[in-house]
């Protein structure tokens, strides 16, 4: 039995709208020579010769297939011995929240900060999907649909029904994105979540076993990559919305514990253009000075992930939590489900839905993971490859010898990009062989792949790189050829609009550490924005904003171009979330969500 397990092809006429973003060459091309020129401003001809050679990787349909097809691999059994075991149980204690959780009530979701332009997915994509929009009306709270009343009440198709809303003013365009459908969704599956709750044959075979609501689309995200590398792209789930609605009713309280409080290991809260080097550095040499300082790149690290330490992840998740009540509110002090067993189920069904819903994939294939893979897309997304990773680095260093369970040992991790360090002098003694052991030790217990060219052992923490930033003596540092190839090679084509915002972005998150770089955006910048008098699109930098680089890329407006001493400045601060930021996550008063907050 493979672990790709081929179900059915989608025929032509159920497939999802696709709506591909594609400016005309021209205005492309006008773009390129607008960089070119930028650069001759500030680097040779041999130089820019060089960024030339790089290219941002195929991301076609055929090579996102082809891609998604490399997950095939035989199954492969953990061996499930004392260092395996002790490295999930130190994961467990690490991430330790410091308060118990208790899961979001449904209603309740309408307040996270939700990324809204992203498409609704399946089933609202869907020529053949209709729905009633007032199906959800006690949850809306906007006086303006009593209007639309009479005629909201019978069977629409999305489309039709998101024209009816653009003639009425409502919405801008008629895309099915989660912003133009944002109500309708949350009224549509607050139903949904209610038969997963009790056990509606829509989702629960007879024997109880949890059936996936429709599929996740295959969408890719490509990477920058140099001429003598293979192509890279990342799949991207386009996952139900459903499926996240109720993954948010646990991950929200996760992502609050990480991101406003120093719970766990996790990088957050030490972003590299906000001193996060810095803060790193201290937290490292707190006991002194580390023998060995690691940092470990996988190859294919999704691709591989294994369904088993899936399910471990998912068990070290839930015994945080305590489902007998929801998490206390302004609106609901003291909600509590009518039976813990109801959440159980929503938890059992979202934690198999993760690992078995069907992928569609863009010829109309649709396939299911057996026993490897993972995408992103999810709320869960970087978590779960946190904690993954943390299970397999702990593991093989554990099976080397090292005391994971010392006082002395410190790791910190983000999605597949980790840092970590120890006292014993195994780099002394085996020096870059160290890693050759780490990639045979992950080979054994995980079939996962180390990037033994890429992934770092150091004695001191000067030259060590870590998301994406090179360690130069404390500072962080990228180089010219890496900044110049992601300011020319976007990975969505960009109008002048989006380059000037692109300019901007991008000479933030080169932190100052180029005088020639942070000159060539400054001249791009200027050229558009005082010259031309372009008005910046900074809504394509929500990439920033994901990465917790800015707050909101809407604050960017009016603002001038940073100076360049400034942001070098601010790389040797000490980043400390605002006061805003946690509040726009999980508000503990009045402001943001209204009367809403938690208590």
């Amino acid at each position: 039995m493979p672990n790709l397990l081929f179900l059915q092809r989608v025929p032509k006429h159920i497939m999802p709208w696709r709506f591909e973003f594609k400016l005309p060459k021209e205005v492309t091309e006008h773009r390129k020579d607008i960089v070119i020129r930028a650069m001759n401003m500030y680097y040779s001809q041999d130089e820019i010769a060089q960024v030339l050679t790089n290219r941002r990787s195929d991301f076609s349909d055929q090579a996102v297939i082809e891609d998604f097809l490399s997950t095939e691999h035989d199954y492969h059994p953990i061996p499930k011995d004392d260092h395996f075991n002790s490295a999930v149980e130190q994961t467990r204690i690490l991430f330790q929240p410091s308060e118990t959780l208790y899961p979001i009530a449904f209603p309740d979701l309408r307040y996270y900060p939700w990324n809204l332009p992203p498409s609704a997915e399946a089933p609202w994509n869907l020529n053949s999907f209709t729905f009633t929009p007032l199906e959800g009306e006690k949850d809306w709270n906007d006086p303006i649909w009593s209007n639309v009343k009479p005629k909201a009440t019978k069977l629409w198709k999305t489309r039709e029904w998101l024209r009816y809303k653009q003639r009425l003013g409502l919405i801008d365009d008629d895309s099915p994105n989660f912003h133009n459908l944002y109500n309708e969704l949350f009224g549509y599956n607050r139903h949904l979540v209610h038969k997963i709750k009790y056990g509606s044959k829509q989702f629960w075979t007879s024997d109880g076993t949890p059936i996936p609501y429709y599929w996740n689309t295959l969408h890719s995200r490509s990477h920058v990559v140099s001429q003598d590398e293979p192509d890279k792209i990342r799949a991207v789930f386009g996952a139900t919305k459903l499926l996240l609605m109720v993954e948010n009713m646990f991950i929200w309280q996760l992502q609050r514990v990480y991101l406003n409080n120093d719970d766990g290991r996790l990088l957050w809260g030490r972003e590299i253009m906000k001193g996060g080097w810095r803060k790193l550095s201290r937290e490292i040499h707190e006991h002194g000075t580390p023998n060995t300082i690691l940092s470990i790149d996988w190859s294919q690290f999704d691709k591989r992930l294994l369904f088993q330490i899936i399910v471990i992840v998912h068990a070290i998740f839930r015994s945080y939590f305590d489902f007998t009540r929801y998490a206390p509110t302004s609106f609901y002090p003291q909600g509590k489900p009518k039976s813990p067993h109801h959440i159980e189920r929503l938890w059992k069904w979202m934690t198999h839905s993760i690992m078995f819903t069907p992928i569609l994939l863009p010829d109309g294939r649709l396939y299911q993971w057996q026993w490897n893979g993972f995408g992103s897309g999810y709320q869960q997304t970087q978590l779960m490859d946190t904690f993954a990773n943390s299970i397999m680095i702990l593991t093989c260093l554990s099976s080397l010898g090292i005391n994971i369970k010392s006082e002395h040992f410190w790791i910190r991790i983000q999605g597949d990009d980790s840092l970590v360090s120890f006292f014993e002098r195994v780099f002394d003694i085996f020096g870059p062989l160290l890693l050759v052991q780490l990639a045979a030790a992950a080979q054994y217990y995980f079939n996962a792949k180390l990037n033994v060219k890429k992934s770092q052992a150091l004695r001191q923490l000067s030259g060590v790189t870590v998301l994406g930033y090179l360690n130069y003596y404390g500072l962080p540092f990228r180089t010219d050829e890496d900044l110049l190839r992601h300011l020319y090679f976007p990975e969505r084509d960009q109008d002048w609009t989006r380059l000037a915002a692109s300019a901007m972005g991008l000479a933030m998150a080169a932190t100052g550490c180029s005088k020639r770089f942070h000159k060539t955006c400054e001249w791009i910048w200027n050229y558009l924005v005082i010259k031309r008098n372009v008005v910046p699109r900074f809504s394509a930098l929500r990439w920033m904003e994901r990465s917790n680089m800015i707050e909101r890329a809407e604050s960017l407006y009016g603002v001038p171009f940073p100076n360049r001493l400034n942001l070098r400045a601010e790389a040797w601060n000490n980043p400390t979330r605002t006061d805003s930021q946690q509040q726009r996550l999980w508000p503990t008063r009045p402001g943001p969500a209204g009367r809403f907050y938690f208590l």
